[in-house]
């Protein structure tokens, strides 16, 4: 997903790297929900919107936007909405 994205903006990523890439997203990702559901999914860090959640919006909304099924991330599809 991400190097669709990087792919978008003209960087091409050699075919080698794809799989290293794409584990360190999912490894993110995950890493996301689980502080998500640490927190009851509403915010990351407290029970209001801080520049923790501002931050990692836009470091996560070239992923948010792709087109990537996030049903198996419920937290995020909620904090993301």
């Amino acid at each position: 997903m991400f190097v669709k994205v990087l792919a978008l903006r003209g960087i091409k990523t050699p075919v080698e790297e794809i799989p290293a890439i794409e584990a360190k997203q999912d490894a993110m990702v995950k890493t996301l929900e689980a502080v998500l559901v640490k927190h009851a999914g509403a915010f990351l860090v407290n029970d209001q919107v801080t520049l923790a959640d501002i931050q990692i919006f836009f470091e996560f909304t070239d992923l948010l936007v792709s087109n990537k099924s996030w049903d198996q991330y419920p937290n995020i599809s909620a904090w993301n909405n």
